[in-house]
């Protein structure tokens, strides 16, 4: 399936959701009177920290090193679609999309220094759509985390325990993935 890039024009980062629905009716976001409005908010990873660990899933395979170096998306929950989700605030519709970033430092146990795995960038992949578009995975969570072919749950899976490239039937196939 060809890559393809998540960033359109009049995109919101989640930052901008958040102000949005925390301000005031007066202010300057006002939801439609006049139907569903829709807007794209784009969302990279989870606030994941060296005490809050996560999974990051990456853009591109594991180098000759063994060491990931790409835009990446970093989570530590349940992902039911890796297209993202639909926030419903009023009448105002956000389409939040999951896609790949870059310029964070990772490696087995979280975050560390720069001998770790890297959401490097910026490069090919950052930007694009989480679905269809991961090609391996880092899981520093406590927790294993599995990696789907279709939307919610379902079809090929590949459980993720550590650093690992994502198996031929999942490479740019994946849809969800689960916190387990």
């Amino acid at each position: 399936m060809a890559r393809r890039s998540a960033l359109r024009a009049g995109v919101l980062s989640l930052a901008a959701i958040s102000m949005a629905l925390s301000a005031p009716a007066s202010g300057q976001a006002r939801e439609s009177t006049e139907g569903s409005v829709g807007v794209q908010a784009i969302y990279e990873d989870d606030q994941c920290t060296m005490t809050t660990a996560c999974m990051a899933i990456f853009y591109n395979s594991r180098g000759n090193d063994g060491v990931f170096d790409s835009p990446c998306f970093i989570t530590n929950k349940n992902l039911y679609s890796h297209n993202g989700h639909t926030i419903q605030h009023g009448t105002t519709t956000f389409d939040v999309l999951y896609q790949f970033s870059h310029g964070r430092i990772w490696d087995d146990t979280g975050w560390s220094g720069a001998n770790g795995h890297k959401c490097g960038g910026p490069a090919t992949g950052s930007g694009y759509s989480l679905k269809n578009d991961a090609a391996g995975a880092v899981n520093a969570d406590s927790r294993h985390h599995r990696i789907y072919y279709n939307t919610g749950y379902q079809g090929t899976s590949q459980t993720i325990e550590g650093s690992e490239n994502l198996v031929p039937a999942l490479k740019n196939d994946n849809a969800s993935s689960r916190r387990l």
